[in-house]
């Protein structure tokens, strides 16, 4: 009996300690964010998307207003999330593409702490476009 405790015990702290080791690998191999490829898109699509996103953002603050009606949000908490969405649009509208009402989705937690914001890992650049 002592000899199978012992045994089931030693078998079970070996593979802890591979597996260990196994996810110890993995975080060596994750993607780098730097050497993804920026996409190229046309001044056609820039327009579209531009007008889906300003549709979107527009759809956003009606909901928004809603809430507000509802009794779901405070005067202050719609004041403060209609100046980021106004600010999110103006930036649109000016052709700045680029994510910004997300900053910080990533605590730095678990494996993938590159997604961090405190070291520039959410940093975006703007997609070249065509002519």
């Amino acid at each position: 009996m002592k000899r199978t405790m012992v045994f089931v015990l030693v078998l079970t702290l070996v593979i802890g300690m591979a597996s260990l080791a196994y996810a110890g690998d993995d975080v060596n191999q994750l993607p780098n964010r730097a050497n993804v490829p920026q996409l190229k898109i046309s001044e056609k699509q820039k327009a579209q998307m531009i007008s889906l996103m300003t549709q979107m953002l527009e759809l956003k603050k009606e909901i928004l207003k809603d809430n507000l009606e509802d009794g779901v949000i405070t005067q202050e908490q719609y004041q403060a999330m209609e100046q980021r969405i106004n600010a999110r649009l103006e930036a649109v509208k000016s052709g700045n593409l680029a994510p910004g009402m997300f900053k910080g989705m990533c605590k730095g937690k678990g494996l993938n702490k590159e997604c961090s914001p405190g070291n520039g890992a959410r940093r975006w650049q703007q997609p070249q476009t065509q002519s």
